[in-house]
């Protein structure tokens, strides 16, 4: 008798457990742990510059432009290489945006600008991508010096991401001949890595190279003899993350890899967009869209611990 009567509370009880796991499951999804970190993200479909704090929380934005690639600089200001867009008459272009959104300066090209870089000096570096060149300007819109790339001719497929090495050179992702091509400043090709689509790169601090590959989405680290030390595919992560692509990769401090994902798709489920991965390839924290409408093309740490 005494176990009939326990009977319905077991079910009861056993029914909370199951919705908890359920809405645990759920939030595994949609949630994340806190990054720790500021970062700023941008997207070039939704045209959002966004900056986020340690906990996560955005906590400024910017959507006068159609963004892919932008950095944090002093004071809370932004530089962005924007493309063009009704919201820019139709022009791409460089601009840098104050923290009270102002601009302080624009210089507009006829051309997509795919991509744009601080330098130590002061200057930017720029990807003029239908024209095949990147240039190197000063803060009056000035050029002052460029070359052309391999990839010249290609048009919209020519570039994305370009970026500085500590070496002074520049590496560039030829995305579309599935290149990663190192130049430097008079134009010559030093060396080249084949990976299909390569999108962004990044020098490492032991000399190694990052590479990320927009489609099919991969990450890998390639040393000086050109030995693949490390990859990351959507084969080696959660299949509830729903990878579409990688953008930009970037090696944090930690050791960490943060990647910008692009998410959009016709396929259903919420998507990644933002992620950090560990060395031994655990997600560290993430951000989720439910929307499958973004392409997260740039992410960067404002701060780390």
């Amino acid at each position: 008798m005494k176990i009939n009567r326990l009977l319905p509370v077991i079910g009861f009880l056993v029914t909370v457990l199951f919705q908890a796991a359920g809405l645990l499951a759920a939030e595994a999804v949609t949630n994340s742990v806190k990054p720790g970190y500021g970062f700023i993200a941008c997207d070039v479909d939704t045209c959002e510059i966004t900056t986020f704090n340690a906990a996560g929380e955005p906590v400024w934005g910017y959507s006068e432009v159609r963004p892919i690639d932008a950095w944090p600089m002093s004071g809370g200001s932004v530089l962005v290489a924007y493309l063009p867009s009704p919201r820019t008459g139709d022009k791409g272009g460089v601009r840098l945006i104050g923290s009270d959104k102002q601009t302080v300066f624009d210089y507009p090209y006829n051309d997509e600008i795919m991509s744009c870089q601080p330098m130590t000096n002061g200057n930017i570096l720029v990807n003029e991508c239908v024209a095949g060149r990147v240039t190197e300007i000063d803060r009056q819109g000035k050029a002052l010096r460029s070359f052309d790339v391999l990839a010249k001719g290609k048009g919209h497929q020519t570039a994305r991401l370009i970026r500085l090495t500590p070496q002074g050179t520049v590496l560039v992702g030829e995305c579309y001949s599935n290149k990663l091509r190192e130049y430097d400043f008079k134009g010559n090709m030093l060396k080249e890595w084949d990976l299909p689509m390569a999108y962004s790169a990044s020098r490492l601090a032991n000399g190694n190279t990052l590479i990320s590959g927009y489609k099919p989405a991969q990450v890998a680290e390639v040393d000086p003899s050109g030995k693949t030390v490390w990859t990351l595919t959507p084969a080696d992560l959660p299949a509830e993350l729903n990878i579409g692509s990688f953008c930009e990769s970037t090696r944090l401090a930690s050791g960490n890899t943060l990647i910008a994902c692009a998410s959009r798709s016709s396929s259903p489920g919420a998507r990644v967009v933002y992620l950090e991965v560990s060395p031994d390839k655990r997600v560290v924290w993430k951000h989720m869209d439910p929307s499958r409408t973004r392409e997260t093309t740039s992410l960067k740490p404002i701060s780390e611990p």
